[in-house]
């Protein structure tokens, strides 16, 4: 029987969800699959992999896929692991379409974490002035001083680039 400890050059242990911690194993590690030559070797979908580098950092990865498969002749079983890197930058995430029916309420919210932006909030302000009780010159003025208020190079900074929408508007 062949070793596979040339092989296997990476250490990796694994976090089972239960907290407890198995390891060090052995193991061949590519880009999201790794190859583990130890007999006994468990892992489930879900638990995570702990991945020594050789400079000790660590790397984190979540089980996706395992799989034992069966030996033949001098290839012993082995693990074949689909991984993915669980302390890696987020992907963006995919939009979401969600339908939402409010009847007779006021005073709610809708949006990504429940955030209001403070655009929408403007916005709604210049509807408000427009169709308000004012005269025209009252209405100018009120736009005026929001206008100013807006350009102010403080208020620019803290609000970024939508600025230049609401100023728009106005």
């Amino acid at each position: 029987m062949h070793s596979f400890d040339d092989f296997c050059k990476d250490t990796i242990s694994v976090i089972h969800q239960n907290g407890i911690r198995n390891g060090p194993f052995k193991a061949q590690c590519s880009a999201g699959q790794f190859i583990v030559f130890e007999s006994s070797f468990d892992v489930t979908e879900g638990e995570r992999i702990e991945r020594v580098l050789p400079n000790e950092k660590v790397e984190l990865y979540t089980v996706t896929s395992a799989h034992l498969q069966q030996g033949s002749g001098d290839i012993p079983s082995f693990w074949k692991l689909k991984v993915e890197k669980s302390n890696a930058l987020s992907r963006p995430s995919r939009a979401l379409s969600t339908t939402i029916n409010i009847s007779n309420s006021q005073g709610f919210q809708v949006g990504d974490h429940n955030t209001q932006t403070i655009v929408d909030s403007f916005k709604e302000m210049i509807t408000r002035i427009d169709s308000g009780s004012g005269t025209p010159e009252e209405k100018e003025e009120a736009k005026s001083r929001l206008k100013a208020f807006l350009k102010h190079p403080l208020t620019a900074a803290v609000m970024g680039a939508s600025i230049t929408a609401l100023v728009a508007l106005l």
